[in-house]
């Protein structure tokens, strides 16, 4: 769970290991028992605090006298006056002002108690069959600690009262609008059951606590809280050197943090990868001496690409566009499981272009399952096909590239492919392909392209290290 989603997850797991709620904080029934709730194997509080009620609570205006009408303010609390307490503040003032937070959250929850027990009465008229009641909490964002960092002290810097004063009385600010039954489950401080701190010494799971060293919102104190309260060894405390809550702009930061937890997740055993996996990234030079062709020591013989499998949502319209568009001759067509159906086509030289057609396949996306046409890049996720590259023979890309445009396939101009991985705009001695791209009825990405450049030693084509997973932006 990530900032406050680390409680909620922790108030789940205690219920998934130990469930003991039998209704909600308003009354109402619900069996978390009889629910069955399937335990986590284990938890990531991530940048987290430790309750939402509790840190709610810390960002409370306290000053406010009237939920009704907030100008009424008690001045001895209200930061934001002109002639208000100003940072750095003492140890008094500070007690003062978080038992003021204490004292109005306790108000707001004992009259949306009172709320809810005059709506479990029986009423006529209007108010038949409601169940709820809708109210506008003012002034939510008024943590001193945003303003004097050496409360709860970490790297971050201090905000503004401008800016603290526009969060306070933003339409979005933190339980700006809440209700009655919402209120005692999620933001009275003294109900709400997704409390890190009370739940956690119920759970066993490993637990890995992450505070963000720059974080403006989140707070040591919350972090350690939630780490002591974890009642086993098999826990870790991680301290990541210049994050902020967001990790906004700081890709950088964001890898060595994903880093760290995946290196956790590997060493308490909750994730597996292959040895060759974890194994350190390959050099450019392993690149050129082991795993050329010449000296490969796993290399197979293998004699070409059989077919390619894509998945059909239509079959009639597949072979309308693969025969009639691509002139690839149909060559086996039959039933399989569940009735499903499996088409190839002859794209030549033994090589096939085949698709399935399932009853119940999920949808494609765009973006994620295949390349997008509004992508310029056509990107796709990461185990997805992208795209299908199908060789013709030198000399005839452009003519076939203009038969496709005859057929109506709405296809791309040819692209030069430089040795260097850039473009040119004509035939060189450089260009190592020649293509162009275009896609099938149910998005597949498809390429005719000449190859105009025979590989050489790997010295001379194996120019980058691979990348890993850790370097994803």
């Amino acid at each position: 769970g990530w900032s406050g989603g680390g409680s909620l997850s922790a108030f789940y797991q205690s219920q998934a290991e130990k469930p003991t709620i039998t209704c909600t904080p308003a009354g109402d029934p619900v069996d978390l028992a009889a629910a069955k709730l399937i335990p986590a194997d284990g938890l990531l509080l991530l940048a987290a605090h430790s309750s939402r009620a509790r840190i709610f609570t810390e960002w409370l205006d306290p000053a406010v006298l009237d939920e009704t009408d907030p100008s009424r303010r008690d001045p001895a609390l209200d930061i934001f006056a002109v002639d208000g307490p100003k940072p750095p503040y003492s140890p008094e003032f500070v007690e003062g002002y978080r038992a003021a937070q204490l004292a109005r959250n306790r108000r707001i929850t004992a009259w949306a108690q009172e709320r809810v027990k005059e709506l479990n009465e029986q009423h006529q008229g209007w108010q038949q069959g409601q169940r709820d009641l809708c109210f506008t909490v003012h002034c939510t964002q008024a943590d001193i600690a945003r303003l004097d960092t050496s409360l709860d002290h970490n790297q971050r810097e201090p905000a503004s009262l401008e800016e603290l004063a526009k969060e306070n009385h933003s339409p979005a600010g933190l339980a700006r609008y809440s209700n009655v039954r919402s209120w005692l489950s999620q933001w009275s401080v003294d109900l709400s059951r997704a409390d890190a701190l009370a739940c956690l010494p119920h759970t066993s799971v490993p637990t890995f606590v992450l505070h963000n060293a720059k974080d403006h919102l989140a707070f040591p104190s919350h972090a350690k809280g939630m780490y002591s309260a974890i009642p086993h060894n098999r826990k870790k405390y991680y301290e990541a050197e210049d994050a902020t809550h967001y990790f906004f702009g700081q890709p950088d930061v964001l890898t060595t943090v994903a880093a760290a937890i995946c290196d956790w997740l590997v060493a308490e055993k909750l994730v597996r990868i292959p040895p060759a996996e974890i194994s350190p990234p390959l050099s450019l030079e392993d690149l050129r001496t082991s795993y050329g062709p010449a000296t490969l020591a796993t290399k197979l013989e293998i004699q070409g690409l059989n077919h390619v499998v894509l998945v059909s949502s239509d079959m009639d319209r597949t072979v309308k566009f693969v025969c009639g568009k691509l002139g690839f001759p149909l060559v086996k067509a039959f039933p399989v499981f569940d009735g499903a159906q499996h088409f190839f086509f002859d794209a030549g030289n033994g090589c096939h272009l085949a698709y399935f057609w399932y009853p119940k396949a999920p949808p494609s996306f765009p973006g994620v399952s295949s390349a997008s046409p509004k992508d310029p890049e056509a990107k796709s996720a990461h185990g997805s096909m992208n795209h299908v590259a199908w060789r013709v023979p030198t000399g005839k890309l452009s003519a076939y590239r203009q038969t496709l445009a005859d057929r109506g396939v709405l296809v791309s101009e040819v692209i030069y492919h430089d040795n260097s991985g850039g473009f040119s705009d004509k035939l060189t001695p450089t260009v190592s392909w020649a293509s162009c791209y275009f896609y099938g009825p149910d998005g597949e990405y498809f390429e005719f392209t000449e190859q105009h450049h025979v590989f050489g030693t790997p010295e001379q084509e194996i120019e980058v290290a691979p990348k890993t997973r850790r370097e994803i932006r």
